[in-house]
């Protein structure tokens, strides 16, 4: 598994039109289940959740594309904004970077709560990092708890 950094900018594609990574692809799922602790605070403050995805990959030889600082093929993101439940999330794989320029397309995804009322992050999950192959053969599961138990 290639670890991916969690990389907010890449404005090198961001104006390149998101298309499905291939024909007839739904996009990664992915399960997301919470603590009751975390259930209970998410509903008392208000808070939704927000389920991010960052597509990337190693570059093929003799590609030339942009590389991002850790080397890799920026393909795109997606930002999920969701009710605090246990849910299967899933995502559109729209990719807006040069999939052909890529070994094979990678995910990372990580969860956060929405911060709408709560100016911090209360939320301490795992996270995804995995080739879309990965996600699509084995539906991964991401726990969340509270931050600091």
């Amino acid at each position: 598994m290639i670890r991916l950094s969690r990389l907010l900018g890449a404005a090198l594609i961001a104006a390149a039109p998101a298309l499905p990574l291939h024909a007839g692809d739904t996009g990664p799922s992915v399960a997301i289940s919470f603590s009751d602790a975390a259930l209970g605070l998410l509903s008392a403050k208000g808070e939704s959740v927000i389920v991010w995805a960052y597509y990337a990959g190693d570059p093929v030889e003799g590609a030339e594309v942009p590389l991002t600082d850790e080397g890799l093929v920026f393909l795109g993101e997606e930002t999920l904004r969701i009710t605090p439940a246990d849910q299967i999330v899933h995502f559109a794989a729209k990719i807006a970077g040069p999939v052909e320029s890529v070994a094979e397309p990678l995910v990372n995804v990580a969860v956060w709560s929405g911060r709408e009322a709560a100016e911090f992050n209360l939320l301490d999950c795992s996270m995804i990092d995995a080739s879309l192959r990965e996600i699509a053969e084995n539906r991964p599961t991401i726990l969340c708890g509270v931050v600091g138990q």
